[in-house]
């Protein structure tokens, strides 16, 4: 018995199927917030932490936190002007017990009277499990 004919290969695929290219180097680029160098294909989202990242921004303003860090630095700086580190407002580390004491009390006063501080600490954590996941965060830029 015979075989079959073997199929006649289609031209349309064959002109479609392209060989893949070998990969070239990608140039490593410098990064305009940090002055980092990064590679373009593994620029993620959450890869440059002083790039400007839009999620922070909105927990900051939705829950009033420029409002608080404005008023820290005008009511518990030091002389130098460093009223501690701005993204984390309840540490007490690196200052006197005396603005420490000041600090905190603001910010007691301030979770009464302005509710929605009560949402930063939840937003933020939710934020932070984002920029692990790469699901937000700041990403390098050209210069």
């Amino acid at each position: 018995m015979p075989s079959p004919p073997l199929p006649l290969p289609n031209n349309k695929k064959d002109r479609k199927k392209k060989k893949p290219k070998p990969l070239l180097r990608q140039q490593r680029q410098r990064c305009k917030y940090c002055t980092e160098f990064y590679n373009e294909l593994d620029n993620q989202r959450g890869s440059c932490k002083e790039a400007p990242d839009r999620v922070h921004n909105i927990i900051q303003r939705v829950t009033c936190m420029e409002c608080t860090s404005g008023l820290l630095y005008h009511c518990c700086s030091d002389q130098d002007g460093d009223y501690g580190d701005p993204s984390n407002l309840c540490s007490c580390s690196g200052q006197t017990r005396d603005l420490n004491c000041k600090r905190l009390t603001i910010l007691t006063v301030l979770f009464i009277f302005v509710p929605c501080l009560w949402c930063y600490l939840p937003l933020r954590a939710c934020h932070r499990c984002g920029v692990r996941s790469r699901c937000c965060g700041g990403r390098h830029e050209p210069d």
